[in-house]
């Protein structure tokens, strides 16, 4: 990829990650007393979104985890499921780990990327065996 076109993408990746980022938080804090359709489509589209701006710059760790989130999300959709008190803990702890993983980006330092992604794989994996 020509170099002033990542650029450029990048920037744009940069701005449009911490508006996706806010409302993946506020989504979250609503899901559990209102988990409508429409929060988890709204969860769902902002971690695609994510999943493929990262693809696109070659951010690894926040694609790798914006795609667990969103397969975590379309499983809400299922009448069975239930977002109770320990999910929206560990949807929480992914969005912590999405968190990190961006700001780690956005300031330059990627020390802690194989610690995020440890940590990420642990939560979905609890977040698997709760949602089956």
């Amino acid at each position: 990829m020509d170099a002033t076109i990542r650029e450029q993408g990048y920037v744009y990746f940069v701005s449009e990650s911490r508006d996706l980022l806010e409302m993946i938080e506020e989504e979250l804090f609503l899901l559990r007393e209102d988990p409508k359709p429409a929060r988890i489509h709204s969860l769902m589209r902002a971690t695609h979104t994510l999943k493929g701006a990262s693809a696109n710059v070659g951010l690894g760790t926040i694609q790798t985890i914006a795609h667990h989130m969103e397969d975590v999300f379309r499983t809400l959709f299922d009448p069975d499921a239930t977002v109770d008190v320990e999910l929206e803990a560990l949807l929480f702890e992914s969005y912590e780990c999405l968190r990190l993983a961006l700001t780690g980006e956005i300031v330059g330092n990627h020390d802690r990327d194989e610690e995020i992604i440890a940590t990420a794989v642990g939560v979905f994996a609890k977040i698997q065996e709760q949602l089956g």
